[in-house]
């Protein structure tokens, strides 16, 4: 018996669902897109031009899987998406700076502690994710504003001083303007070494920048990867 193919529809947000996680997408988000699980099944039938790639995980692409979408899948099948860890640990990371500054209110070095907000924001541009820096930089701004008329001895030594504020908020807004144009450039040329040739450019620039500390695909799919990004 024949099966019938089901009506191609457009799926507002697919495209952009599949740039953002390397041409990877697990069911969940698909049926969150409005996808049918009648269109999953057509196109990762055999010949389709998608292909399952653990339970749920599908590839959006034909040929073998590279590397950075294993991992991709990895991560989805584990049931954690990578925006939402990124999420977790801005949120963490700013609050954690935020506590280290109220611990040194009183002490000379209190408004040193505030450099760390920076280096937090270095360490999340490394999502390469516009969305999680300006999270960070937002939740860096209403503890700022809203300490500094609440609780002013938590963030800056002196008392409250708004014209402070100010100054540091522009030299966030510069840190992050910077970091999320080097961030998408970083995405984007990885995206498009993908479309271009999957197999050479940025299988090499996989392999020479990251090294994957536990990864069994094939025997133990529910592995997550544990991965170092440029661990010389």
């Amino acid at each position: 018996m024949l099966c019938a193919m089901p009506v191609t529809v457009r799926i507002d947000g697919l495209g952009e669902l599949l740039d953002r996680q390397f041409s990877v997408a697990s069911r969940g988000q698909l049926l969150e897109l409005g996808m049918k699980d009648t269109a999953m099944r057509w196109r990762t039938r055999a010949g389709g031009p998608w292909q399952t790639l653990l339970p749920g995980v599908y590839l959006g692409l034909t040929g073998a899987p590279n590397l950075l979408q294993k991992e991709m899948a990895a991560l989805l099948y584990a049931g954690r998406p990578i925006t939402t860890v990124a999420f977790a640990i801005a949120v963490v990371l700013v609050a954690q700076t935020s506590l280290l500054v109220a611990a040194f209110s009183g002490h000379p070095w209190q408004i040193e502690m505030h450099f760390y907000y920076f280096a937090v924001l270095a360490m999340l541009s490394g999502f390469c994710d516009w969305r999680v820096l300006m999270l960070a930089a937002g939740l860096i701004s209403i503890h700022h504003l809203g300490l500094n008329y609440i609780l002013p001895s938590a963030v800056y030594p002196g008392g409250s001083d708004l014209a402070r504020g100010i100054v540091h908020a522009s030299f966030v807004v510069i840190e992050v303007t910077m970091l999320t144009f080097i961030g998408q450039t970083i995405k984007y040329s990885f995206l498009t070494a993908l479309r271009t040739g999957p197999d050479t450019a940025l299988t090499s620039a996989i392999q020479t920048g990251f090294k994957t500390s536990c990864y069994s695909y094939s025997t133990a799919p529910r592995c997550l990867q544990t991965t170092r990004f440029m661990d010389l």
